[in-house]
């Protein structure tokens, strides 16, 4: 049947002189099947390779950063406020320690509020990533009424970030203190806290020498600062003084009618120049007041 089919078509194609369509013979491309494998399979790849990367990413900046959101109440009575000073971990020993000053920090010496830090003790808690929480064993040094080092014990690296949870709590409850009783949260980034394999618990005392350095230290950016104050009045005086001779040269030559209102800018810039010698001489009784506060605490036992 296919062979009388066949020799019927030839005849037609003969009869109205069609040539049968003879197909073009194309090579294939050397390789395709492995071209087209291996496409594929870079592909395959490179979706799964997304697949996993972006929730890792995700999760890695969740754990790392500090809520955008976040506020911090730092009172913990209502002019005396606690900041971090430092942080170091050990991560042979899993040994956290962190530095907090509680008091004025304008004037790491104002006592007015002693009355009240006197009665009054904290407690810390601690969560990692945000929302997890995690107890450690912790013992507060108190150096003073407005220094205190907090010990943390077996913290294992990889903790992202850790949250102190600190509340101020009165000692004694009868004795009237102004205490805030608001917590305190302060972030530690892992990648930011200094690392010291040196570090480790020692007795009480010894936290007394760190005290000393953070009060040395901030005794000495005070002095830093109005160093650099004192050269900036000193500028202006010497501008001043520049402007002074162009204003009396101006006096001798004016008319009449002007005098009177160029000897009132000269009196103005006189005045000026005053003001800031007097300001000169106030920043450096500050920087002999804590030089004296340096010479107090290097005599310290």
């Amino acid at each position: 049947m296919n062979e009388y089919f066949e020799g019927l078509i030839e005849r037609i194609q003969s009869a109205f002189g069609i040539k049968p369509k003879e197909e073009e013979y194309e090579p294939q491309e050397p390789y395709h099947d492995r071209k087209k494998y291996l496409k594929h399979t870079t592909i395959f790849w490179s979706i799964l390779a997304i697949i996993l990367i972006v929730p890792i990413c995700m999760t890695r900046k969740e754990q790392y950063n500090v809520p955008t959101q976040f506020y911090n109440n730092t009172n913990i009575t209502q002019s005396a406020t606690i900041q971090k000073v430092k942080s170091s971990y050990n991560p042979d020993t899993k040994l956290l320690i962190s530095d907090f000053f509680i008091g004025n920090q304008n004037d790491i010496d104002d006592v007015k509020d002693d009355r009240n830090l006197a009665n009054i003790k904290y407690s810390i808690a601690y969560t990692i990533n945000h929302n997890k929480k995690t107890k450690y064993p912790t013992k507060i040094v108190r150096v003073n009424d407005h220094y205190i080092v907090v010990i943390t014990q077996n913290v294992d690296a990889g903790y992202g970030l850790l949250a102190y949870k600190i509340t101020p709590e009165k000692i004694k409850k009868a004795i009237n203190t102004d205490c805030a009783n608001a917590e305190a949260t302060f972030y530690l980034k892992e990648d930011q806290v200094a690392n010291n394999k040196n570090l480790r618990i020692n007795n009480d005392s010894y936290y007394v020498e760190d005290y000393k350095k953070f009060a040395l230290k901030n005794y000495e950016e005070m002095i830093t600062d109005l160093n650099k104050k004192i050269s900036e009045k000193k500028s202006v005086i010497a501008d001043d003084n520049k402007l002074l001779a162009k204003l009396n040269s101006k006096i001798e030559n004016a008319l009449k009618q002007n005098k009177s209102d160029l000897q009132d800018q000269i009196n103005d810039t006189e005045n000026d120049i005053a003001e800031k010698k007097k300001e000169i001489n106030d920043c450096k009784k500050e920087i002999n007041d804590y030089q004296d506060r340096i010479n107090h605490v290097t005599i310290m036992n």
